[in-house]
């Protein structure tokens, strides 16, 4: 019966819009030939109407012209309530009323913004945001006694808050991300009801089957804080007493740690502690109001927050790490030996030596010991691979190239090897503006055929050379990172480990070994205990951060690899019961070893 009445009510209005359009044609052409009658009587006070007459011809274009303030369309959602059967009010879905649409003419007058809230946004690189966080208010899944702003960050009740269905909710657009320690975002209270001391209104998270006209918190998979009598509610149970109500003005926060599986709350800068110890997952920011004229502000990171998220989570890390140092490594597994095996599998043969010479670790038989594994083992073919590198980082790889053709054929057998090094030399020509030469070097060794067997990384990174030919200089391309030092670190570093798994069988170090197990580890104790939320470890995120905050000097640090950089700023700081080692002859051999490198 709904639906009926809905589009007998649609076809009246359709019908009077007609009626309207041509009463106003008609109107016009009157007006028209009065004018033209009146032509000889001319009368410049009149010009307002004049412009009123001539504009569309249409009432209510007339009466725009009039009422200046009716002239911009309505930017904000409009509802009807359908007062029958048992005074249930549903959404209006006709053309005009369904969409909340903003005019590119800009904000309505007078209307409340985020901005006119918050301050001034945060620009991009400030701005914490990521493609697929919560960004502005969902319009799609709008409650009918509700309605959103132009900017989609503010909100207003409209109903008439009657009973506990006619509540105005909103959630965000997007489902808070889990691949974080602590997401968090905030609310103000711009305005209360008239009358009313305190906001019936409530901050939370809710699943993808909340009700759109009820409190989150009220059903169940829904959590908030209510600031009506200050209680917090979660999984449709009965509420809890938690803070203090809220008021107008009031900036309310609701955050979620997933390393501790909790969510909590904060009012004004200050931390009301967890909340709740159970987390769903997806689940959305959501804001409800329940009392007329009640308005609020939301942000999601544009601008900056009233609570200091930043030293929250920094406060969880240190927590975590104070944890993860407090625990007492078996004896039998050393730094020393886990570096000197690094450096070893790596080709750093200067630093290896130095090294070695300050440590009673691992002594000249043992290196012998290895000698015995593959064809000429990782000591005997440090010397071969610490120059190869040193050639690749110097803009040699052309010379690298035909000496393995030449001498070590056998390691070429590698397709990405042989490709990743083809591809470096024709780099190289690029660099050094040899385009012909550089085609010709292409077609005799990186045509389809000669790359058929490398892996889809190789094959990729032939596409990503052979696309800087059309630029005049390639420096400001797209791909301009190609022709950086990094690159030929990653070359070496590939040739290198080439040559390693024909000598010794070994393609990973036992340094990486473990590092690798530590990243495998961690991502499975997240999905098992922790749902897939938290933060995700990457060792080479890790060891970036602490390469930097190490406090080294980071003009030599940046010259070597972040994992070699790094593991002898950790061997120094955490060595402590190593002796004989001291750390300005760590870094002496380091420093050898870079400028070797460049």
């Amino acid at each position: 019966r709904r639906e009926e009445k809905r589009r007998e009510e649609e076809e009246k209005k359709i019908g009077e819009r007609k009626k309207r359009k041509k009463k106003g044609e008609k109107r016009k052409k009157e007006r028209g030939a009065m004018q033209v009658d009146l032509s000889g009587m001319s009368s410049s006070g009149d010009e307002e109407d004049q412009h009123s007459v001539n504009s569309e011809g249409d009432e209510d274009e007339v009466l725009s012209a009039s009422v200046p303030h009716l002239a911009r369309p309505q930017r904000l959602r409009e509802f009807r309530p359908d007062t029958s059967d048992d005074d249930v009010e549903v959404e209006d879905e006709s053309p005009r009323s369904s969409l909340a649409e903003v005019e590119e003419g800009g904000e309505e007058e007078g209307e409340l913004l985020a901005r006119d809230v918050f301050g001034c946004p945060l620009s991009s690189a400030e701005c914490a945001m990521r493609e697929g966080w919560p960004k502005e208010l969902n319009t799609k899944t709008l409650s009918h006694s509700c309605v959103v702003g132009c900017d989609k960050l503010t909100a207003k009740y409209v109903g008439k808050g009657r009973h506990a269905h006619d509540v105005g909710a909103v959630r965000a657009d997007h489902p808070c991300p889990t691949d974080v320690p602590v997401y968090y975002f905030e609310m103000k209270l711009v305005d209360v009801s008239p009358g009313k001391e305190f906001g019936v209104c409530s901050i939370g998270l809710t699943s993808t089957s909340f009700g759109k006209s009820r409190h989150p918190g009220w059903d169940k998979d829904t959590y908030a804080y209510h600031g009506d009598d200050g209680r917090k509610f979660g999984n449709g149970k009965k509420g809890v007493p938690y803070a203090s109500r809220m008021s107008a003005g009031d900036i309310v926060g609701c955050g979620v740690n997933y390393e501790a599986r909790e969510i909590f709350f904060t009012k004004n800068g200050e931390y009301l502690g967890p909340a709740f110890s159970v987390i769903l997952n997806p689940f959305y920011p959501t804001f409800a109001l329940h009392s007329p004229d009640e308005k609020i502000a939301v942000n999601f990171g544009q601008f900056p927050f009233h609570f200091d998220i930043e030293q929250f989570a920094a406060g969880l890390k240190q927590k975590e790490e104070g944890e993860i140092d407090a625990v007492v490594l078996p004896s039998r597994l050393t730094i020393d030996d886990l570096l000197l095996d690094y450096f070893l599998h790596s080709g750093y043969k200067r630093t290896f030596e130095a090294f070695q010479s300050h440590t009673d670790k691992l002594d000249s038989q043992e290196i012998k010991k290895e000698d015995v594994k593959g064809k000429r083992g990782a000591a005997d073919s440090i010397a071969l691979r610490s120059r190869m590198r040193q050639m690749i980082c110097s803009g040699e790889a052309m010379a690298v190239l035909n000496e393995l053709q030449a001498s070590y054929p056998h390691y070429l057998h590698n397709a990405d090897c042989a490709i990743t090094l083809a591809c470096q030399c024709f780099i190289e020509m690029v660099g050094k503006g040899n385009v012909m030469e550089a085609i010709q070097f292409s077609r005799a060794h990186l045509s389809s055929e000669k790359v058929v067997g490398g892996s889809p990384a190789a094959k990729k990174l032939v596409k990503d050379v052979l696309a800087l030919l059309p630029y005049e200089d390639p420096s400001l391309s797209p791909l301009a990172h190609l022709l950086t030092h990094q690159q030929r670190q990653k070359t070496a570093q590939i040739v290198n480990d080439c040559i390693l798994s024909v000598t010794s069988g070994e393609k990973y170090s036992k340094l990486e070994q473990v590092l690798r197990q530590l990243e495998v580890a961690q991502m499975e104790y997240r999905r098992v205990k922790k749902d897939n939320t938290g933060a995700v470890y990457k060792v080479e995120e890790e060891l970036v951060r602490n390469c930097v905050d190490s406090g080294e000097e980071q003009g030599w640090m940046d010259s070597a690899t972040p994992l070699t950089s790094t593991i002898a700023t950790a061997s120094d700081q955490r060595g402590a019961g190593r002796e004989g080692v001291t750390k300005e002859k760590h870094q002496t051999a380091t420093k050898e070893e870079s400028m070797d490198t460049e």
